[in-house]
């Protein structure tokens, strides 16, 4: 123990005195490049019509009808849901997720 103890304190003072070298300036990366994000729905062709979009009432994410994972008719209005979990949500409350989605203010939490 008092061995593996004195490694550590001698290998710690050895690194004191370390100093690294420069890399060529030819060589340096640049940190401050900006990253690459690829934003779109490539299930689609480009040059197709863009695929209509409804919000899901509870959390307010945008889901595409064709692949949501749930859906729900409220009073004639048929909803879309990103989750099982808003779906189930919604269900407790329709009226006010109905309610809040069709005057386009924030859902209740």
């Amino acid at each position: 123990m008092a061995l593996s103890s004195l490694s550590v304190v001698v290998n710690a003072n050895r690194l004191r005195g370390f100093t690294a070298e420069r890399a060529a300036d030819d060589t340096a990366v640049s940190l401050a490049s900006e990253p690459v994000v690829e934003v779109g729905d490539d299930r689609h062709d480009p040059g197709s019509e863009p695929t209509p979009h409804a919000t899901d009432p509870v959390c307010g994410m945008s889901v595409d009808p064709a692949f949501a994972t749930a859906s729900a008719t409220h009073e004639g209005h048929t909803y879309y849901f990103c989750s099982g979990h808003c779906a189930r949500v919604f269900d407790t409350r329709p009226t006010d997720f109905a309610a809040t989605t069709e005057r386009g203010s924030a859902p209740p939490q």
